[in-house]
Order: C-alpha cells, then structure tokens, then sequence
C-alpha cells in the first residue's frame, strides 16, 4: 500500500508514479531488458559485438540480483494481457514490461525506422528508458546537438549545415575555415560518414554522392582541429566515469574504436571536466549513460577543450578494455538506488 503521508500528494490526495518510486526504500531489486537491432548495413564483428554486450549485462544483472531480458529489434514485438504490457523475442519467450522496468537501448540511432515507434510505446508504458528517446533523437542528430551545446556555452568546433548539395562551397566560405574541413552526415555513429575534405572540388562531389545515397540524410560541414588523439569520457549516473585516450588510427584522420583506434586510460584535467560537466547537466534529466567526445587544447591545463560529439549509446569494448571495473556492473548498480530513477523522468529537451 502506499504510505501518502510519507509521499508527495496533489490537492486530492493523489500520489504520482514517479513520486511514488523516488520515495520507496533506497535499495530496490528491478528489472531490465536489453534491446539492440541488426541493420542489413552492419557487418558481422559488430553483430557479434552488440550480442556480447547484451549478454555481459545479463551477467552483470545476474550477479547483482536483477532479472534481465534480451533481444533484437527486428524480431520483437509487443503484446497486452490483462492491461500489462509484455515484450516478445524471436523464440516468443516473454517478459513483462512496467514501471519496475529498465529499458537499454542498444539499438543503431541512424536506423530509425525500426526501432523509434517500440521505444516510444515502451516508454509511454510506465517503463523507464535508459536513455531517454528524446535524448537519443537529439543527440543522433549531429547538427542538434551543435546547436543545443551552443546555446548552453559549450566549447565545440564551427559548424554549419548543409541543405542543399549545390551550395555546399557557399556555406564553406561562411564556415570562415581554411582546408581541410570535415564533412560529415548529420546522421551516423563509429566514424561512418565522416570525411576529410581538401578542396572544393571534394566537398562538392561528396556532398552530391551523399545527397543520392541518402536524400533523407543532411550534411554538416566542420573546422578541422588538428589533432594527435581524441579523448572519450564516459558518464554514469552524473559522475564521469572515466576517461580514454583513443590515438588517430595510422593512415587516417579518425579516432574510433571501430576504426582501429587502441584506446589507453588516461586522466582529464580540471578543465576537461568542467566542460564534460557542462554537457551532463543539460542532458541530466534523461542522460543517464554518456559518452562524452573530446579534442583536448594544445594547454590542456589552462585552455578549454572542445566538446566534439555526444554518444547516447557510448560502445564498451574499447572502454571496457582499459578500466578495472566491471562497466556493465558500474551501470546498472547505481539503479538500485530509486533516488537515481529521477534521471529518467520525462523532460522535454529543445
């Protein structure tokens, strides 16, 4: 029963849900279900990658006392029974889906169509969605999340959109940028659809080819800051994690894991944490889990870094490769604690 003297009341003497959940004892059993999906575009090594990820949460969910679920997009769906709510996987095993319930996302962000539409009725269930669809949407979306962390005084590099293919070397020369820039599609994760442009010439043919592969797909164009690595930061819970330095792959001018990078622990300084800091606070109502991008300054101690990309589905085998601790462990404990369910109650990101 609820005890609405120790709760949040409304005039009539209701209590809400989330009210509710953050008031019941700190340490709470809950369950969760690992969603991931498989576009005909994705090679085989991340196939087996995302399916490992998922498993070593159910390891982790194990261990600690939670009962998990896992399955892919593609061959899910859901069903209601007596007013619940349950999602089915491929074998048609089932597993109920409320407000006691976690949802990871796994799922690829430029593969909307399969997955937007399930995530959104799971998440108007009851169930909690880690992380939120709108912080998802949002930060999929290259040219958003520049024009959200600006307004917010996030340190990034110039930016500029490109709607029109034919007018790509006029928005160019408004970018006030020299080559080489980087020409990117505004959709894309792992450093697919990034390019290192050198000359008119290349921006404008690539910038067509992208418009004929893709016509839903726009295109951002970039200042290059030169760089030796990058660094990702890894958020949980509004606390960084930790941090790796992912070195430019030999013979290319990106950082990714998935592109060959080899990442090293490393620590950030006081400015780099600041800035991490500032991203996470605009995102905390719903960003939950976080992989944070960053160049670092030439003076790392006495000059900001800029904030390149936000990732709402930040990878582990890299990260998970160079830390001491158990990442899937790390992710789900904090959990336990409904205090921390506040992190996903809905709030409307612009």
């Amino acid at each position: 029963m609820l005890n609405l003297a120790s709760a949040n009341e409304n005039e009539s003497g209701v209590i809400s849900l989330r009210d509710y959940i953050a008031e019941q004892a700190p340490e709470k059993s809950y369950r969760f279900v690992v969603i991931h999906n498989e576009p005909e575009n994705m090679s085989d090594d991340s196939k087996a990658e995302a399916e490992e990820l998922a498993i070593n949460f159910l390891k982790a969910g194990r261990k600690l006392g939670l009962e998990g679920f896992k399955c892919k997009i593609e061959d899910s769906y859901l069903t209601r029974k007596n007013g619940k709510i349950y999602i089915h996987d491929s074998d048609d095993a089932s597993f109920l889906v409320d407000e006691n319930t976690v949802v990871f996302n796994r799922s690829k962000s430029n593969d909307f169509a399969n997955w937007k539409g399930m995530l959104y009725d799971l998440e108007e269930s009851g169930a909690y969605l880690l992380n939120s669809l709108d912080i998802h949407l949002l930060c999929a979306d290259k040219w958003r999340t520049y024009v959200s962390l600006k307004k917010n005084g996030v340190k990034q590099p110039e930016t500029l959109l490109i709607n029109n293919p034919a007018k790509a070397v006029d928005v160019y020369e408004r970018l006030g940028s020299k080559f080489p820039i980087i020409l990117k599609t505004q959709l894309g994760t792992g450093g697919v659809g990034v390019l290192l442009i050198e000359n008119e010439k290349q921006l404008l043919s690539n910038a067509q080819l992208i418009t004929r592969l893709n016509q839903e797909r726009g295109m951002i164009i970039q200042e290059q800051i030169p760089l030796e690595y990058d660094i990702r930061v890894i958020v949980i819970n509004g606390e960084i994690h930790g941090a790796m330095k992912r070195p430019i792959v030999d013979g290319d001018f990106r950082s990714n894991v998935h592109q060959g990078s080899k990442p090293e622990l490393m620590e950030i300084t006081e400015l780099e944490k600041e800035e991490v800091m500032m991203v996470t606070e605009y995102l905390k109502p719903r960003g939950y889990w976080l992989g944070i991008d960053l160049i670092p300054s030439n003076d790392r101690e006495n000059e900001r870094p800029y904030v390149l990309e936000v990732n709402t589905q930040p990878g582990t085998f890299g990260y998970n490769s160079v830390i001491k601790t158990n990442i899937f462990e790390d992710v789900l404990k904090p959990l336990m604690n409904r205090d921390n369910w506040t992190w996903l109650l809905p709030t409307k990101v612009v």
